[in-house]
């Protein structure tokens, strides 16, 4: 799983489409993985906490994009990100 930061900074033109795109793509491939993983104790179970939430937050931003308020659940690392969503939409004459 790719922080989603670094995803968003190397989509080139982003568009709201093209970044809603990527993420559900990220999300889909840690939901892959968190269903792959059976242990649930040790290692791998953190593995799948991981990947579960990493899914969780994928969500929260999906949630931005698709209705411009942050998800009730957002956190601030969330929010961030939003707005660096925000910043680079502008930037780039989309928003």
């Amino acid at each position: 799983m790719r922080e989603l930061e670094r995803i968003i900074a190397t989509i080139e033109s982003p568009t709201r489409a093209k970044i809603i795109g990527a993420l559900e793509a990220e999300a889909s491939e840690a939901e892959r993985v968190a269903g792959s993983i059976r242990r649930r104790t040790g290692p791998e179970a953190e593995k799948k906490r991981a990947a579960r939430a990493h899914v969780e937050r994928i969500g929260r931003i999906l949630h931005f994009l698709h209705h411009q308020t942050p998800a009730f659940s957002a956190t601030k690392e969330d929010e961030e990100l939003c707005n660096l969503i925000v910043a680079r939409l502008w930037a780039h004459g989309n928003q």
